[in-house]
C-alpha cells in the first residue's frame, strides 16, 4: 500500500492511495481523512468506486471477510493453496499403518499415506520417501 500524488489534467493535485492485492481485506482508515470517513470499507467494482459518502454494499463486504479468512476460493481450488502451506499441516496418529497430517487451519484436509504390506496400490512408493520434488514429497 502506498500514497501517491498526482496532477490532474487541469492542475489540481490529488492524493492516490494505491492498494496491492492482499489476504488482509478490507482495508479502512481508522481517522477522518478529508472527506473519507473513518471506519468506511468502499469498494472498486470494474471502473466503478463506492461514493465517498457512502460504505460498500453488505455483500461485497461480505466477500472480502470470505477471501481474508480464506474461504474463497472454494474448496476444491482451496486445497492446492493448502498443500503448498507444508508448514501448517499437523502429523496425527493414522488408522492404519501409515502415516497421516491434518491441515491445522482447515482440519477436514487429510493426508494420509497408507502402507499395507499385503496390498501394493496401498504401498507407499519408496521414491517419496528418497527424493522431494514438487510432484511427489512427504513430510515429516
Amino acid at each position: 500500500m502506498g500514497l501517491r500524488t498526482i496532477i490532474n489534467g487541469v492542475g489540481t493535485e490529488l492524493d492516490i492511495l494505491v492498494v496491492h492485492k492482499s489476504q488482509s481485506v478490507p482495508f479502512y482508515l481508522k481517522e477522518k481523512s478529508q472527506s473519507v470517513q473513518p471506519n468506511q470499507i468502499y469498494v472498486r467494482k470494474s471502473a466503478k468506486n463506492t461514493s465517498i459518502n457512502k460504505q460498500a454494499e453488505i455483500q461485497d463486504i461480505e466477500k472480502l471477510w470470505e477471501f481474508r479468512f480464506g474461504l474463497i476460493p472454494y474448496p476444491k481450488e482451496r486445497v492446492f493453496n493448502c498443500i503448498k502451506d507444508t508448514d501448517s499441516w499437523i502429523k496425527m496418529k493414522s488408522s492404519y499403518e501409515g502415516m497421516s497430517w491434518y491441515y491445522e487451519k482447515f482440519p477436514e484436509y487429510t493426508i494420509e499415506f497408507y502402507d499395507d504390506p499385503e496390498n501394493e496400490d496401498l504401498r507407499i512408493p519408496t521414491f517419496a520417501l528418497m527424493h522431494t520434488n514438487a510432484r511427489s514429497s512427504c513430510i515429516f
